[in-house]
């Protein structure tokens, strides 16, 4: 047998080691600790983020560890502030203060630029609701729920001020905030002329009252890999997503079962591009899926679709100039001209189903809404592939992807290899080798496609009869290797892989020459063989394992 380190150690020689970042200043946040003599550091953590931030100067990083703080935290420097064990554990609550503490739950001052990462953020209750924001922030894997605001042209969830700088939201739910008194008000996200605002992987769900799910107002917004869904924005005017005098580009993403005035997304005087996007199961007062007034909307590999208004169910464009560059699926596009010949599309006396499941979680960061096995969205999307990979980050099939957010890709052709468990890498997704083509070894037409790997980066393909777990394999490796016994590698002439620009890396098997460590065999029918990918990583990280899979060859 041979050893591990035997295994490994050709695996990571050809690859440069990354270089460590640059030492930080970390102060510590404990909530349980004596606070006595406390003084941020490791061993005398500060009681309150309060204190920490006091103490801190521009380009710490304030560490808290788990527990429910009870405060209002003002961040006026530029920090970073990181809940140590994650948002599930780790809350700010404004509310435990006591009702007449009105205001936000965090405030973010100008010109600071702030980083929020495994946070909980709850309780704000006025203008300004859980975030106000006047500086430039990131939000990553934060949970922003149950705030309210009673504020005229106020947020509930985020709100960005006038003059604000970037906001980018990355994998973070948004939830249960609500409130609202007047239309330009927003439950998720309000930006009212900022710099711009960025959404990707994330989830906005059940934020309900008078205004906008989501308002860019003079702020360009872009939306990637996000889902939208069971928002009820409850003014006459105000769609899910609304878009006033500026630009939006939303990309693979779902935005379903909402309702309001406009169901989905609604643009004025703006320019909107959409793209393998679906947009379905909203109902709006007025119109269900997409209104535009006064401005120009892109239309590409998009479902609009069983949606209800009692203007227009799907689609209504009043001075806008509609660009479709084909491949939609437009449930009823009555009265809408501009499409091409590749749409398809319904019309109010035959409306065309584009036959998909209900939202659930099929993979991914957010919950989609797969084709179903005869839906027209399958095999009908832009045949030049213009978005490599769906909304789970899973590839798209090269000249015949489906139409929507979705790509309905084939399950792997084996199963999981048993009590292997992935571990994130620098992206904070767990890579996965899947199986494809066929498993009767006398065609010899078999492949191994790595996802959600991290871009730009080397690996290389493992192989062995035998399923094991080993954590940590690798020695600088954040991964676990789900193999054992006699491990090949696909490391010959043209079989190291790159992940490229998507995150995929793909490799082509031949089943007559299948790697051990010894020579090369002939893998027959009836034999169970098992895979997995080994991958550098970035970032300082060293290198990673994705899941793997079994296969039982005919």
């Amino acid at each position: 047998m041979l050893a591990l380190a035997a295994l490994l150690a050709p695996l990571t020689s050809p690859f440069p080691a990354a270089a460590l970042p640059l030492p930080v200043t970390d102060l510590f946040v404990d909530a349980s600790a004596t606070c006595a003599g406390a003084d941020g550091s490791a061993a005398a953590p500060f009681c309150t983020i309060g204190e920490a931030l006091t103490a801190a100067v521009d380009g710490d990083v304030v560490r808290v560890a788990p527990g429910t703080y009870s405060e209002a935290v003002t961040i006026s420097k530029n920090v970073e502030l990181i809940g140590t064990e994650g948002a599930a554990v780790t809350t700010i609550d404004r509310d435990s203060l006591g009702t007449t503490m009105f205001g936000p739950a965090v405030t973010v001052e100008s010109p600071a630029v702030v980083t929020l990462v495994g946070l909980t953020i709850t309780g704000g209750f006025g203008s300004g609701g859980g975030v106000q924001n006047a500086g430039t922030l990131t939000v990553r894997e934060c949970r922003v729920e149950d705030n309210l605001s009673n504020g005229i042209d106020s947020a509930s969830g985020i709100e960005c001020l006038p003059g604000a700088g970037p906001l980018v939201v990355e994998r973070t739910t948004i939830a249960d905030n609500r409130g609202g008194s007047f239309a330009s008000a927003a439950h998720a996200i309000r930006a009212l002329r900022s710099e711009s605002v960025t959404i990707r992987e994330s989830t906005l769900r059940h934020n309900d009252g008078l205004g906008s799910t989501v308002l860019a107002f003079e702020t360009p917004l872009v939306i990637e890999s996000t889902t939208i869904s069971d928002n009820a924005p409850l003014t006459s005017t105000s769609g899910v997503v609304e878009v006033v005098r500026s630009s939006a580009q939303i990309t693979n993403c779902t935005i379903a079962n909402n309702t309001g005035a406009n169901g989905g997304v609604s643009g004025l005087s703006s320019q909107i591009t959409i793209r393998s996007t679906t947009l379905t199961g909203n109902g709006g007062q007025a119109v269900g899926g997409l209104r535009c007034r006064n401005g120009s909307l892109t239309l590409t590999s998009s479902i609009i679709a069983e949606n209800e208004g009692s203007t227009a169910p799907d689609l209504f464009l009043d001075g806008t100039t509609l660009n479709s560059t084909g491949f939609n699926l437009i449930g009823d596009a009555s009265g809408v001209p501009g499409f091409l010949p590749s749409d398809l599309l319904g019309t109010s006396a035959s409306p065309l189903d584009p036959l998909l499941a209900p939202l659930a979680p099929n993979g991914g960061l957010t919950e989609t809404r797969l084709p179903l096995e005869l839906s027209p969205a399958l095999d009908a999307g832009d045949p030049s592939n213009t978005e490599p990979v769906d909304q789970r980050g899973e590839p798209r099939l090269a000249g015949l992807g489906d139409i929507g957010s979705v790509e309905a890709l084939p399950v792997g052709l084996g199963d999981p290899i048993p009590g292997c468990v992935g571990a994130p890498n620098s992206t904070g997704a767990i890579g996965r080798t899947r199986t494809a083509g066929s498993l009767d070894v006398s065609s010899n037409d078999f492949a191994l496609v790595a996802t959600s790997l991290p871009p730009g980066q080397f690996g290389v393909f493992v192989v062995s009869r035998t399923p094991g777990f080993s954590a940590g394999a690798g020695g600088s490796s954040d991964g676990n290797l789900c193999l054992a016994g006699a491990i090949g590698r696909f490391n010959g002439p043209g079989q190291i892989v790159n992940s490229g620009t998507n995150g995929i890396a793909s490799l082509d098997v031949d089943f007559t020459a299948i790697p051990t460590p010894t020579a090369f065999v002939t893998a027959a029918a009836g034999e169970t063989w098992f895979f997995q990918a080994w991958h550098r990583d970035s970032g300082g990280l060293g290198s990673n394992f994705t899941e793997g899979e079994g296969v039982l060859l005919r």
